[in-house]
């Protein structure tokens, strides 16, 4: 039987995002999997579990950490393994399959793209190991390492160390990127002014649907700042 993979999101006040969010989900080849969203908003969506029953949404206290807020998606999880999905990620609609495909406790890639999402341009980005917003991990595996609630900003990076030596040499690296970055006013990691820009994201899966969200995200994010909502 094919393992069941929860993707695991972790957001609060930024609406515009969660079509996106739910797009990225929805778009993956892989049938096996359930989405997991921890909302800290001051408004929290008034769904709970959407109508498939694989996405269920569970609303905290404003202003709780992004480590804390990790956690308890870990605490929630119910599944085999496990795979973040930030809300202003690009996720490629085979990286859970290509996972599952794998057989290993830790997958993903270890390049990657940062995309301006109001410009079209691009950055790559190469790692030294798998990258946190790629990777698919064991679920027993994921949950033996807590992420630090101390650090305010970075937290995974830590919490991805450790996951890797327990991994050991049971980890498997994608050929080509599995998500991209959108790079934006809110990012807290990876602000637009941060990067050097000029480049196109080139590779499978980034295709015309994929330009076509990205339309409809940035006219919602326009709209956000304009009107303020």
């Amino acid at each position: 039987m094919s393992p069941h993979i929860v993707c695991a999101c972790v957001t609060e006040d930024r609406p515009e995002f969660i079509p996106w969010l739910l797009w990225n989900y929805h778009k993956q080849t892989y049938v096996n999997k359930s989405l997991l969203i921890i909302d800290s908003s001051l408004e929290v969506p008034a769904f709970k579990t959407d109508k498939t029953g694989w996405v269920t949404l569970h609303g905290v206290a404003h202003g709780m950490s992004v480590a804390a807020k990790r956690n308890l998606a870990l605490d929630l999880a119910q599944g085999d393994a496990i795979s973040w999905f930030d809300d202003d990620d690009w996720q490629h609609p085979q990286k859970l399959e290509l996972a599952a495909q794998s057989g290993l406790p830790l997958f993903g890639a270890a390049r990657a793209w940062f995309y301006n999402i109001f410009t079209g341009e691009a950055q790559p980005h190469t790692g030294n190991g798998v990258l946190f917003n790629s990777a698919v991990v064991d679920l027993r595996l994921a949950k033996s390492v807590r992420f630090d609630e101390h650090l305010t900003i970075a937290a995974d990076t830590p919490w991805l160390r450790e996951v890797t030596s327990r991994a050991g040499l049971a980890i498997g690296v994608a050929p080509a990127p599995t998500h991209a970055w959108l790079c934006h006013d809110e990012n807290m990691c990876n602000p637009v002014e941060s990067k050097k820009w000029g480049r196109r994201v080139d590779g499978p899966g980034f295709d015309s649907e994929t330009m076509e969200k990205l339309e409809e995200l940035r006219l919602r994010l326009l709209h956000s700042i304009i009107f303020g909502t």
